[in-house]
């Protein structure tokens, strides 16, 4: 995967980044954490995982992708709209 440039791609950082976080460091590529890690609903910014997580971005080793926002929304934004 290194030598074609690609990445691998988690979610649930939440609950699994601090049992995970040395496998990822070893790793030759890049990770994504796609839908903003797939948090827990009502993580709090000091919940589980979460110091680990900004340790390893920090690290410049993995990045998040900011999608699927909804999921932390109130209506209307989780409803789905047939434009």
């Amino acid at each position: 995967m290194a030598d074609r440039g690609l990445h691998i791609l988690l979610c649930h950082a939440d609950q699994h980044m601090d049992a995970l976080a040395a496998d990822i460091k070893s790793l030759p590529v890049p990770v994504v954490f796609d839908h903003i890690t797939w948090p827990t609903q009502g993580l709090s910014a000091d919940g589980k995982g979460i110091d680990t997580l900004c340790a390893l971005l920090d690290s410049g080793k993995i990045w998040i992708k900011l999608s699927a926002l909804y999921r932390s929304a109130t209506p209307p934004l989780t409803r789905r709209h047939s434009w």
